[in-house]
């Protein structure tokens, strides 16, 4: 009876022994999923945060363009406080350096913050 008492015992240890061990398993499974779900969350709401800040300075910079597009020719010798005007009340400073060319390919108006 002993005898078997201890197969017994040694039986159950071995079948906790893999029952934790399978416990262990598929519970490291989970989290890996989870992880991994969790990282691609994370950069898809990283990425989609940077594609709209680039989206902002895009519209920006295209707004200041066609600002000084329509009022250039008029207002030739404001140049430079219109590009400082947006430099102060942007964001961010953008712009570091704008110029002008004529149709010629010579600058004939540049901008340096």
């Amino acid at each position: 009876m002993n005898d078997r008492k201890r197969k017994l015992t040694i039986q159950a240890c071995i079948i906790g022994i893999i029952a934790i061990w399978g416990f262990l398993y598929f519970q490291y499974r989970y989290d890996r999923n989870q992880a991994q779900l969790s990282a691609e969350t994370t950069v898809s709401n990283l990425s989609k945060a940077f594609e709209e800040n680039i989206l902002g300075i895009v519209r920006n910079i295209d707004e200041l363009l066609l600002h000084i597009r329509r009022d250039y020719p008029q207002k030739m010798s404001q140049f430079s406080e219109t590009i400082s005007s947006y430099n102060r009340h942007a964001d961010k400073e953008l712009i570091i350096q704008m110029s002008i060319i004529d149709s010629h390919g010579i600058m004939s108006i540049g901008f340096e913050n």
